[in-house]
């Protein structure tokens, strides 16, 4: 999906026992496909960059649906969030699927363009092997700073994370 096709919700509230959005969300303003389990079938990630789980601030908020809630329950099988003292992150006003390490399992990468973590909005991508997920409960986020690796701005005002893709530029089968 492609600029600002969102669906306005509102707030975070408990479904089964998972915070999901329902306020002026934002929800699905971006929206990435993959198979990140590798049963062969469409998963999908959504993202809502003006949310936060403690109801304060604008952390954002990123979901996985594997194929699974997606013809189901509907329940996220997994919440990424922020988790550090800056408010405003915007996690997730950008989030892409790709196999990044060749295990044939697309891996989450999760951009805060706002994040401070080495100086004032030098921005960072948050890298998730699919590999690594814990198999935690769904209710239980994982917190940005658990990410496989990061990619962080080098300078004040860098904004890495604004845009973030998976590709394969070279044509090697490997994601550049």
């Amino acid at each position: 999906m492609s600029g600002g096709g969102a669906a306005l919700v509102h707030a975070l509230t408990p479904v089964a026992g998972v915070l999901a959005p329902d306020g002026d969300a934002f929800l699905g303003r971006r929206l990435a496909v993959g198979d990140t389990d590798g049963d062969g079938r469409c998963d999908a990630v959504a993202t809502s960059h003006t949310v936060n789980l403690d109801g304060a601030g604008s952390d954002g908020v990123t979901w996985l649906h594997r194929a699974d809630a997606l013809l189901g329950s509907g329940d996220p099988d997994r919440i990424w969030t922020w988790n550090g003292a800056d408010d405003s992150v915007q996690s997730g006003r950008h989030a892409a699927l790709g196999d990044l390490d060749g295990d044939d399992l697309d891996d989450v990468v999760i951009g805060a363009y706002n994040a401070d973590r080495a100086g004032f909005s030098r921005g960072a991508a948050f890298v998730f092997l699919a590999a690594d997920d814990d198999g935690r409960p769904a209710a239980e986020p994982v917190w940005l700073d658990e990410a496989s690796f990061v990619v962080e701005g080098d300078d004040d005002y860098d904004y890495a994370g604004l845009s973030v893709a998976v590709a394969d530029a070279p044509g090697d089968g490997v994601p550049a």
